[in-house]
């Protein structure tokens, strides 16, 4: 959404950095949730041929049922990976539907898992539930301390390692097959250690490596349940790109191991690859994270 205040933007696909971008300096998200509106007219009077009561005919058009508006308190830019819908039971046994937003921003907000500054120059990732009827932030209001008028936050979540380091969310995953989605996965690329028993390469090729990353999240409480990290023995860029949960109890991480690089990590067995930049793609367990 545009700022005239704002610098011009930068909005093609692939610029700024190989991401698409939704906005920058200035810019904020907005959630529009479309539905549908019936309009009853008399015959041949109607854009679209559905036979209505008493011979007349019926139009449906798509209108706005609600806009939110959600931008960083220092007017930092946002970058969306995902917005899912999540059919979901709460811990009191009750039906709560929620959308899920995620992506990685700079800046600092409830929306974006921080109400405090963090360092200007440190991307962190963000998952925060909305509410599919009104497109606010889940139970805000509900979750606050009468004594102290604080905020507990369970709506939404930081994803973040050491100061200074980046992370990045490029996808979110759940199981589709569920009436009752329990736990979802978030996949990027890490500049820092956000998996304490994955050991960095001695040599790497720039300052700041990129590593794969995927951590399992629980939906009531948006806690971490495992997290995985991935690099290369040469030190190379990683990037996991995109994940998906079946059935039978596995989720897959897919991405992209750059210039040539052996991919290392959890009990990886595999060899890259034949010169350049390779796909890559891991079955996990979903209960462990286990490869």
């Amino acid at each position: 959404r545009w700022d005239p205040n704002a610098r011009n933007p930068d909005l093609t696909a692939g610029g700024g950095g190989g991401v698409q971008q939704y906005g920058r300096g200035g810019y904020s998200i907005e959630i529009k949730k479309l539905g549908w509106k019936f309009e009853y007219g008399p015959p041949n009077a109607a854009t679209q041929d559905r036979p209505g009561s008493g011979g007349q005919e019926v139009t449906e058009n798509m209108v706005t049922v609600f806009t939110q508006e959600y931008a960083t308190s220092d007017a930092k830019s946002i970058r969306v990976a995902n917005l899912l819908y999540i059919p979901h039971v709460n811990a009191q046994g009750q039906r709560e539907d929620f959308l899920l937003m995620s992506g990685y921003t700079r800046g600092y907000g409830w929306a974006f898992g921080s109400d405090t500054p963090g360092n200007p120059d440190d991307s962190d990732g963000f998952v925060t539930k909305l509410d599919p009827n009104t497109g606010l932030e889940m139970s805000a209001s509900a979750n606050m301390d009468a004594t102290d008028m604080t905020y507990s936050n369970t709506y939404s979540m930081r994803l973040n390692t050491q100061p200074g380091k980046m992370e990045i969310i490029h996808a979110v995953c759940v199981n589709r097959n569920k009436d009752d989605v329990r736990d979802a996965y978030v996949v990027g690329s890490t500049t820092g250690l956000l998996d304490p028993d994955f050991t960095p390469p001695t040599s790497a090729k720039g300052n700041e490596v990129q590593y794969a990353f995927i951590a399992k999240l629980d939906l009531d409480t948006l806690n971490i349940e495992w997290r995985k990290q991935f690099g290369t023995a040469e030190g190379t860029d990683v990037y996991a790109t995109g994940c998906a949960v079946t059935d039978n109890g596995a989720v897959y991480v897919g991405g992209v191991v750059t210039d040539s690089g052996v991919l290392t990590g959890d009990d990886l067995g595999i060899v890259h690859g034949e010169g350049g930049d390779d796909v890559f793609l891991i079955r996990m367990e979903e209960a462990s994270g286990n490869v």
